[in-house]
C-alpha cells in the first residue's frame, strides 16, 4: 500500500512539475519572447494599432476584411485599386501609422513593411541564407511545404538551393518548351471543341490552372498527367482546407479550434507525401536514363550517394521538394496567366499589338523557345500584370540576426510581414496612374518607372529571390502567345470581379471569357495571299520569257564553265540538283542536326557544353569532309564554290595575291546589299584600295588612344546597371543583350561621334534588317530566291533606305559643323579625307560615305561584343582563369582607372581572347571570289571561282592543333602566337592576307609593304645609325628582317617592330661598340631595360625629401640590378684589356681601353668605376637613340607611303636593288649626289630622320642643364645652381 502510495505521489510530483514546465514554456514563448522583441521595437521607435490578449489584433482584421468583402461583392465596376480590398486592415493602419509599423497575430508581434527604402536598406548585407521564415506560419504550413526551399533557413537553405536550382538551367527549360507546347495545343483544341459547340463562355481560370498543373507534372516530374492529377488535386484540397484553419494563425491552440479542418489537412498531407513516394521510388528504380531529365530526376542525381558527398537530401525533404514545386511551380504561372487574359479581355488595343509581335517575332510556324525574348511587349504586359496582381502578393520574412537601418535596430527573432501590393500601387512610387494598365510604362524601365527599384518585387528580392522566375516567363510567354493565335476574347457579363488572398492572390470566381477563333479572318488573309502569290507568278513568267536567256547564262553556262575547270583538276564533292544544288541536303542535315541536338539536350544526364561546335554549326561540311577531303566543290543554289578548311592549300593559294586582287562572291554582295552597299567589306580593285586607305586612319594609336575615355564610361553604365539589377534582387543578367547593347553605344560615340540616341536608332535598325537578311537568305544562290521571301525582301530594302537617310544626316550635319570635332573619329577622318583639298582623285561619293559607316556600325560592334560574350561563357565555366584574369589586371593595371597604355602588358587575357577567337571566331568563314586564275602546285583555280574558307574547321582540326582541341586553353598561345598550330594558316580570328579585318590592328593592315622592300628600306636606316662594322650590323639585320619575312610567308603580316628593332639595336650596340657576340649582350639588354622600368617606378616622387623611402623595394632593385651590371661589365672589361695587344678589339670598349691605357698622363685616365659607368651610358644610349628613332620612322612612313616609295628609289640608284652587299660609304652617296646637283636641297634620307627626330624627339624630348655659375639673359638672372629642363617637344610643337 505504501508502494502505491508512493508511485501516486510520484506520479502527482512529475505531472506537476510537466505542468509547471509546459506553462513556463507556454508563457515564455506566447508573452515573454514576443514581448521582449516588441518592446525593442517600440523602443527603436515603431508603433502600431493597440493589441488583446491572446488575439492580438486578429479580431480587427477579420471583421475589416469581412466588411471590405461585402463591400466590394456588392460594386458591379472593376477596379484595379485592390490594396484597399486584399489588405483593408493595412491600408486604414498604414493611414494611422505609415508604411512601417508593428501588428500582432495572435501572440506574434510583426513588422509590417511598406517602405521601399526601408526595406532596401534593411536587407542590403543580408545573405540569403540569413533570412528565416516565421516559426508560426512553418508550423501552420507544415503539411503543404515541409521543409522544402520555401521554407528552410540557413545552410540547409543552401544545400536545397544548389540540389534546386540546376533544373531551371537555360538547356534544361528548352527541353520543356515542347512538352509546354503540347499540353497548351490540347487546350486550345479543347476551347475549339466547346465553341463548335456553340459554348463560347469558358472559366479559363480554371482551364489554365489544370494546364499549368499538367505542364509542371510531365516538365519537372516526368510523371504522366493521371498521377500529377491526383497529386494537384490533393494540393489544392490542402490549400483551401489550410486557408479555413488559418484565419486564427498565432493564437495559441489554434489548431484545436478548427480540428477537423487540421486532422484533414494531415490526412491529405500524408497521402500526397505516399503518392510523391512511390513516384520517387519508382523513378530511383527505374533502369532508363530519363532520371535527370526534370526536376525530379535532377533531384535524385545530386541526391545520389557518390555525386555530391555532404550535400544529399534525405527522403523527407525530397518530398518536400517535389510537394513545393508542384505548387509554387505552376500557381505563380496560372494566376500571372489568368490576371493578363483579365486585362487583355478589358484592353483589346493590346491583344492586337501582341498579335502583331508574335507574328513579327515567331512567323506563322511554331513556337520557337529561342525567340521567346524577342517578345518584348509581351514582357512589358507581364510585368504590369505582376505588379497590379502580383502572384506573391506578400513576403514574409524572420530576422536572424539584428539588423541596424539607420538609428533603428530590428532585433533578431522579428518577424516580418512586406506588403507587396501596396508597394505596387503606391501612388508616391507610381504617379497617379498606378491603378491603370499601362504595360509602356516598362518600355525604356526594367522597373515600370518606379521612384524607387525595390518598389516592383514580383518575384521576391535578395538571395532568396524565386528560384524558378525563368519557367514562369518562359511558360506565360508560350502559352499566352499560343491563346492569342488562334483566339480573341472579351469579358463575360458573368465575371464578377473578386480578388482575394488564398496564400496567392486569385480570382475567386474565377475568369469567364467569351472567346472567338480567328480562322475566319485567317481564311480571308489566305485567300489575299493566294491572289498575291498568283499575280506574282504570273509577273515572274513574263520576266523569265524575256531574260530566259541571261538567266541561262548567269544559272548555268557560266558556272558550270567554273566548275568543269575545278573538275578537270581533280576537284570533287557532293552531287548537286538543279536549281537549289547541294542547298535542300544542307538544309536537311542542319535541321536533323538541331532536332537532334534540341533531343539529346532533353535526354542527357546533365547540363553538358562541348566547344566541339563544327558539327553542329556546319554539320554538312562535316560530313562532307569525310567523303572528299578538306578541299572539295559543292553548290549554292547555280553557284558552285570551293570549300577550303585546308591551310597549306589556303597558304599556297592566297600567297601573291593582293588584297585588292581578291573579290566577294557576287552572289553575298547581291544578297547583303542592304547592309553593306559599297562598303569596304563589298568592293574589290582599286576601289578597295581607296576606300582602305580612305578608313585606315581611324584606327591610329593615337585615336585608338582617344577613344580609350569614352570606352570607359559606357562599360561603367554598364556594370553601374547590373550592380543595380543585382542590388534589386537580379542575380542573372543576360549579358549578350547587355554587352551588344554597349558595344553599339561605342561604337557610335568613338566611330562617329554621335549621341546614344543616335546610334541606337541606327543599331536597332541594322539590328532588325541582320534578322531580316537571315530569313531571307535560307536560298541564297537559288534563282529568283529574292521572291520566295518578298516580305523581308522588302523590309530589308526599307530598313536600308531609313539606315541610309539617318546616316545621311548625320552625316550632312557633321560636314556643316563649325567645331574642330570633324577629324575626331572615323566619319571626321572620312569627311577630311573626302574633301576636295585633303586628297584629290580618292574622293568618296556620299553614298559610298554613307556605306562605310553602316559596314562599320555593324562590324565595329558585333566583332567586340560576340568576342566578349563567349569569353565571358568561357569564364564562367573555368572561374581559374577569372581569378589570373584579376591578378593580372592588378598587376599591371593596379587599383585605378585603366590606363590604355598599360593594357599591352594584359598578357593572359591577350592568351584568353586568342583562344577565344579560336573557339568561337566572330567570322567562322571567310568569302573570296577568285579575280583570275590562281596557281596552287599543279591545280589551276579558274577566274570567278567562289571559294568559302572555313574557319570553325580549321580552328577545331584536330591534326592541326592536337587531342585539346575543343578545350579551353589559353595557355596554349603563352609562348606561341599561333596557339601552337602546326600551321600558321590554321588560326585566322580576323580573316587573312590583305584583306584582313581593318579593325583588328592599324600596324598590320595600313599599307602592305613586301619583305624585299621593307628590307631594303630599313636595312638601309640601320646603316645610316651604326656607321662602324658594317659586317655585323648586316649580319644582325638580315637576321631579323629574315625572321620578319619567315612571318610574313606563315600567313602573319602584323609584327610589332618596336620590340623586334629595340632586340636588334641591343644587339648591334653589344657587338659594334663592346664585341660581345655570346649571352652576354643579352643579359646586359635585360637587365638595364629592367633597370629603366625599376627607376621609373621609384622616381615618381623625384625631389621630394626622402621620396626612395616612399617606394623601398623598386630603389633596393635598383641598387641590385645597378651591382649585377656592375660586375658583367668589370668581368667585359678584364677580358678586353688582355686583348689590348693584339689589336683585335675594334670596338668602342677597346678603344676607350687603349686610350685609356695608351694616356698615362695623370688625371687623364679613367678609373675602373667611370669606365664600367661610361660602359652602362653607351650600352643604353648607344641603343635607345636609335631603336626609338627606327620606331618612330616606319610609324610617319606607314602613314605616308608616298615617302616610302620615293626613299625606296634613293635606296636603289645610290645602293642598287638590295640583293648584293651594302657598302657603308654608300650610305652618303643621296647627300653627295644631291648637293652637287641641288646645293640647297638637303638628302631625302637627312629630311626623312630629321623629320623623325622633330615631331618624336625620342632621345631628348628633354634637356636638363644646373647652373654653374650666375647667367644673365637680357634683364634677367638666372642664378648659380639653378635646374633647367628644357622642352625640345613644345619648341617645335610651338606650344
Amino acid at each position: 500500500m505504501d508502494f502505491l502510495q508512493f508511485s501516486a505521489a510520484l506520479g502527482l510530483a512529475m505531472a506537476a512539475v510537466f505542468l509547471v514546465f509546459t506553462l513556463w514554456n507556454m508563457l515564455y514563448c506566447c508573452w515573454i519572447l514576443p514581448n521582449r522583441v516588441y518592446r525593442k521595437l517600440v523602443g527603436s521607435g515603431f508603433s502600431g494599432p493597440t493589441p488583446s490578449f491572446p488575439l492580438g489584433n486578429t479580431s480587427e482584421i477579420t471583421r475589416k476584411k469581412k466588411n471590405a468583402d461585402d463591400a466590394f461583392s456588392s460594386s458591379s465596376s472593376i477596379t484595379h485599386d485592390i490594396h484597399s480590398t486584399a489588405f483593408p486592415y493595412f491600408s486604414r493602419w498604414q493611414k494611422s501609422f505609415g508604411k512601417v509599423f508593428i501588428y500582432w497575430l495572435g501572440t506574434e508581434p510583426f513588422l509590417y513593411i511598406a517602405d521601399p527604402d526601408f526595406l532596401k536598406k534593411m536587407s542590403s548585407g543580408v545573405l540569403g541564407k540569413s533570412w528565416g521564415k516565421p516559426t508560426v506560419f512553418k508550423n501552420d504550413r507544415k503539411p503543404m511545404f515541409g521543409k522544402g526551399l520555401l521554407m528552410v533557413e540557413g545552410d540547409d537553405w543552401v544545400r536545397h538551393r544548389h540540389a534546386v536550382t540546376p533544373a531551371f538551367s537555360p538547356a534544361n527549360l528548352k527541353g520543356m518548351a515542347s512538352l509546354m507546347v503540347e499540353s497548351t495545343t490540347n487546350m486550345l483544341d479543347r476551347w475549339a471543341s466547346l465553341i463548335d459547340s456553340g459554348k463560347q463562355e469558358i472559366d479559363v481560370e480554371r482551364e489554365i490552372t489544370t494546364t499549368t498543373g499538367e505542364i509542371i507534372a510531365k516538365t519537372s516530374f516526368g510523371i504522366s498527367y493521371e498521377d500529377g492529377k491526383r497529386v494537384f488535386e490533393k494540393l489544392r484540397a490542402m490549400q483551401l482546407t489550410l486557408f479555413k484553419s488559418n484565419r486564427y494563425v498565432g493564437v495559441p491552440f489554434s489548431k484545436f479550434m478548427y480540428p477537423k479542418n487540421n486532422l484533414e489537412a494531415h490526412k491529405l498531407g500524408q497521402e500526397i507525401d505516399a503518392l510523391l513516394l512511390s513516384i520517387i521510388t519508382a523513378r530511383k528504380n527505374s533502369s532508363s536514363r530519363q532520371t535527370e531529365q526534370n526536376l525530379l530526376g535532377l533531384l535524385l542525381a545530386q541526391n545520389s550517394a557518390d555525386a555530391h558527398p555532404g550535400k544529399m537530401l534525405t527522403v523527407d525533404e525530397l518530398v518536400d521538394e517535389c510537394k513545393t514545386f508542384f505548387f509554387g511551380g505552376h500557381e505563380t504561372t496560372a494566376l500571372a496567366l489568368t490576371w493578363t487574359l483579365l486585362l487583355l479581355a478589358m484592353h483589346p488595343k493590346w491583344q492586337n499589338e501582341l498579335r502583331e509581335e508574335i507574328k513579327q517575332v515567331m512567323g506563322d510556324g511554331e513556337i520557337d523557345a529561342t525567340k521567346l525574348a524577342g517578345l518584348k511587349k509581351m514582357q512589358w504586359v507581364m510585368n504590369e500584370v505582376l505588379r497590379l496582381y502580383p502572384a506573391a502578393p506578400n513576403v514574409q520574412r524572420q530576422a536572424r540576426e539584428d539588423i541596424r537601418v539607420e538609428d533603428v535596430v530590428i532585433p533578431n527573432g522579428t518577424n516580418m510581414w512586406i506588403d507587396v501590393v501596396a508597394m505596387h500601387h503606391d501612388r508616391a512610387f507610381w504617379g497617379d496612374d498606378v491603378n491603370e494598365f499601362r504595360p509602356d510604362r516598362f518600355k525604356d524601365d526594367l522597373f515600370g518607372g518606379c521612384n524607387h527599384k525595390m518598389g516592383y518585387l514580383p518575384f521576391g528580392f535578395g538571395g532568396r529571390m524565386c528560384v524558378g522566375r525563368n519557367l514562369t516567363m518562359m511558360e506565360y510567354k508560350i502559352v499566352l502567345s499560343m491563346i492569342l493565335t488562334r483566339f480573341s476574347f472579351s469579358l463575360s457579363p458573368n465575371y464578377c470581379h473578386s480578388p482575394s488572398i488564398l496564400l496567392s492572390l486569385r480570382p475567386t470566381q474565377g475568369l469567364p471569357l467569351i472567346l472567338r477563333p480567328l480562322y475566319t479572318q485567317e481564311m480571308k488573309k489566305g485567300n489575299c495571299e493566294t491572289f498575291e502569290h498568283r499575280a506574282l507568278g504570273f509577273a515572274m513568267a513574263v520576266f523569265l520569257v524575256f531574260a530566259l536567256w541571261k538567266v541561262l547564262y548567269c544559272c548555268w553556262i557560266l558556272p558550270n564553265r567554273v566548275y568543269r575547270k575545278l573538275v578537270r583538276n581533280g576537284f570533287s564533292g557532293p552531287t548537286p540538283s538543279f536549281p537549289l544544288g547541294n542547298t535542300s541536303e544542307m538544309r536537311k542535315k542542319k535541321n536533323a542536326d538541331d532536332a537532334s541536338s534540341s533531343s539529346s539536350s532533353s535526354s542527357s544526364s546533365s547540363l553538358s557544353i562541348t566547344h566541339d561546335i563544327h558539327s553542329t554549326v556546319f554539320p554538312y561540311f562535316s560530313r562532307w569532309q569525310k567523303s572528299f577531303g578538306k578541299v572539295f566543290i559543292y553548290w549554292l543554289g547555280t553557284e558552285p564554290f570551293l570549300y577550303i578548311a585546308d591551310p597549306d592549300f589556303l597558304k599556297k593559294m592566297s600567297s601573291g595575291v593582293l588584297g585588292k586582287s581578291w573579290g566577294k562572291p557576287t552572289v553575298f554582295k547581291n544578297d547583303r546589299k542592304p547592309m553593306f552597299g559599297k562598303g569596304l567589306v563589298m568592293v574589290e580593285g582599286d576601289d578597295w584600295v581607296r576606300h582602305r586607305h580612305a578608313v585606315t586612319p581611324a584606327f591610329s594609336p593615337a585615336n585608338l588612344k582617344a577613344m580609350a575615355s569614352l570606352m570607359v564610361e559606357s562599360t561603367t553604365n554598364m556594370l553601374d546597371r547590373w550592380a543595380s539589377l543585382i542590388d534589386s534582387g537580379k542575380q542573372e543578367i543576360d549579358i549578350e543583350r547587355e554587352i551588344t547593347t554597349t558595344a553599339g553605344e561605342i561604337i557610335a560615340k568613338t566611330s562617329f561621334g554621335i549621341s546614344y540616341n543616335d546610334g541606337r536608332k541606327v543599331f536597332k535598325k541594322l539590328r532588325a534588317m541582320q534578322l531580316t537578311l537571315f530569313k531571307s537568305n535560307r536560298y541564297v544562290g537559288v534563282p529568283f530566291s529574292k521572291f520566295m521571301y518578298p516580305k523581308q525582301n522588302l523590309e530589308a530594302n526599307r530598313l536600308g533606305q531609313e539606315i541610309d537617310a539617318l546616316l545621311l544626316s548625320i552625316i550632312t550635319a557633321r560636314k556643316n559643323s563649325s567645331s574642330g570635332q570633324t577629324e575626331q573619329n572615323l566619319l571626321g577622318l572620312l569627311l577630311a579625307q573626302n574633301s576636295a583639298d585633303a586628297h584629290p582623285g580618292k574622293m568618296l561619293t556620299v553614298n559610298e560615305l554613307v556605306d562605310e559607316c553602316k559596314t562599320f556600325f555593324f562590324g565595329g560592334h558585333e566583332t567586340t561584343a560576340l568576342a566578349l560574350t563567349w569569353t565571358l561563357l568561357l569564364l564562367a565555366m573555368h572561374p581559374k582563369w577569372q581569378n589570373e584574369l584579376r591578378e593580372e589586371i592588378k598587376q599591371v593595371i593596379g587599383g585605378g582607372e585603366i590606363d590604355a597604355t598599360k593594357l599591352v602588358g594584359l598578357k593572359k587575357m591577350q592568351w584568353v581572347m586568342n583562344e577565344v577567337l579560336r573557339l568561337y571566331p566572330s567570322a567562322p568563314n571567310v568569302q573570296r571570289q577568285a579575280r583570275e586564275d590562281i596557281r596552287v602546285d599543279d591545280v589551276v583555280i579558274p577566274n570567278g571561282t567562289n571559294m568559302w574558307i572555313d574557319v570553325v574547321a580549321m580552328h577545331h582540326d584536330r591534326a592541326f592543333w592536337g587531342d585539346d582541341v575543343n578545350e579551353f586553353r589559353p595557355d596554349r598561345f603563352k609562348d606561341d602566337l599561333f596557339g601552337g598550330c602546326n600551321h600558321k594558316m590554321g588560326y585566322l580570328p580576323f580573316g587573312f592576307g590583305g584583306r584582313m579585318c581593318v579593325g583588328d590592328d592599324w600596324v598590320r593592315h595600313r599599307h602592305a609593304v613586301t619583305p624585299a622592300n621593307l628590307k631594303v628600306s630599313l636595312w638601309t636606316v640601320v646603316i645610316k645609325n651604326f656607321p662602324s662594322k658594317e659586317t655585323d650590323l648586316a649580319e644582325s639585320n638580315i637576321e631579323m628582317l629574315d625572321g620578319w619575312s619567315s612571318m610574313i610567308s606563315s600567313g602573319k603580316p602584323e609584327i610589332d617592330v618596336e620590340e623586334e628593332i629595340t632586340n636588334t639595336a641591343g644587339e648591334i650596340i653589344a657587338k659594334t661598340i663592346f664585341g660581345l657576340y655570346d649571352d652576354n649582350r643579352r643579359m646586359i639588354f635585360k637587365k638595364l631595360r629592367a633597370l629603366q622600368l625599376s627607376l621609373f617606378k621609384s622616381k615618381r616622387f623625384v625631389g621630394v625629401p626622402f621620396s626612395k623611402f616612399i617606394h623601398p623595394k623598386q630603389s633596393l632593385e635598383s641598387k641590385r640590378l645597378g651591382k649585377e651590371m656592375d660586375a658583367i661589365l668589370l668581368s667585359i672589361i678584364n677580358t678586353q684589356k688582355n686583348a689590348i695587344n693584339d689589336g683585335s678589339q675594334k670596338n668602342l670598349l677597346g678603344l676607350l681601353l687603349a686610350e685609356n691605357h695608351g694616356d698615362g698622363r695623370s688625371g687623364r685616365t679613367l678609373t675602373m668605376c667611370e669606365l664600367i659607368d661610361q660602359g652602362k651610358t653607351f650600352f643604353f644610349g648607344g641603343h635607345e637613340t636609335t631603336a626609338l628613332t627606327l620606331t618612330w620612322t616606319l610609324l610617319l612612313l606607314a602613314i605616308h607611303p608616298k615617302w616610302q616609295n620615293e626613299l625606296g628609289e634613293e635606296i636603289k640608284e645610290v645602293i642598287g636593288d638590295g640583293d648584293g652587299d651594302v657598302d657603308a660609304t654608300m650610305v652618303a652617296g643621296p647627300k653627295k649626289v644631291i648637293y652637287a646637283s641641288l646645293p640647297l636641297t638637303i638628302s631625302l634620307w637627312d629630311g626623312v630622320m630629321d623629320e623623325t627626330l622633330r615631331i618624336y624627339p625620342s632621345s631628348i624630348p628633354n634637356l636638363q642643364r644646373q647652373a654653374r655659375e650666375d647667367i644673365r639673359v637680357d634683364g634677367a638672372l638666372i642664378p648659380k645652381g639653378t635646374n633647367m629642363r628644357i622642352d625640345d617637344v613644345a619648341m617645335w610643337t610651338g606650344l
